[in-house]
């Protein structure tokens, strides 16, 4: 499975805005640290999870703390023209679920701030309130969105570096949308059994053992 490597755009001991608000002001050193979770690597040795591990958690990579009000939105984000706050950066997404969503992202967690296009967003509130971009990744166009159906009688979910969704079944025939993520592999699960897997590279989905 290939995965998505997210970098942290800080200088070597620079303070790190850290997401969760309560740790900001702490060294974010570039170098690589282990994850307390997987054991696997972190971007910092002064992170305590790894980004992967961090998501999944929806929980702060740097002190590993639970996040205020995670949220994931699919939309297209605008640029505000007039912008409140000196330190942050404010967008309007408008969600293919049709509600906008105001966000912000932090200048000194990403200095050069460009989100175009469709687009996958990973959100929390930070100390302020502010809902704060943790992360966001391109999306290929909605009718590249693959659209899973079978027969269940119990909830079925997606599962892969982005988590949940459950689809209710209804009639005993249940429907889930995998977006389309370039280099994401998607499980479709019920409970802890893997129903199918789903990879979307070079333009197309295909079905992986």
């Amino acid at each position: 499975m290939k995965t998505i490597a997210f970098m942290l755009l800080l200088a070597a001991g620079a303070a790190d805005p850290c997401v969760c608000g309560g740790c900001a002001g702490f060294a974010h050193r570039e170098r690589p640290g282990t994850c307390a979770t997987c054991k696997g690597q972190s971007s910092s040795i002064d992170d305590t999870l790894c980004e992967s591990c961090a998501r999944k958690g929806s929980a702060c990579p740097h002190c590993g703390k639970g996040l205020r009000d995670p949220q994931i939105l699919v939309g297209e984000a605008s640029l505000v023209d007039k912008q409140p706050r000196a330190e942050l950066t404010y967008f309007v997404c408008k969600g293919e679920d049709g509600k906008p969503q105001g966000v912000h992202v932090d200048r000194k967690r990403f200095p050069s701030v460009e989100i175009k296009g469709r687009a996958l967003l990973f959100m929390a509130r930070d100390g302020k309130g502010d809902v704060v971009v943790r992360e966001w990744l391109a999306l290929a166009p909605k009718e590249k969105d693959l659209e899973v159906k079978g027969e269940s009688d119990r909830p079925v979910s997606r599962r892969a570096l982005l988590s949940g969704l459950d689809s209710s079944p209804k009639d005993g025939k249940f429907s889930l949308v995998l977006p389309a993520v370039p280099g994401w592999t998607f499980d479709v699960m019920l409970g802890d059994k893997i129903l199918s897997r789903h990879c979307f590279a070079d333009g197309a989905w295909k079905q992986v053992k």
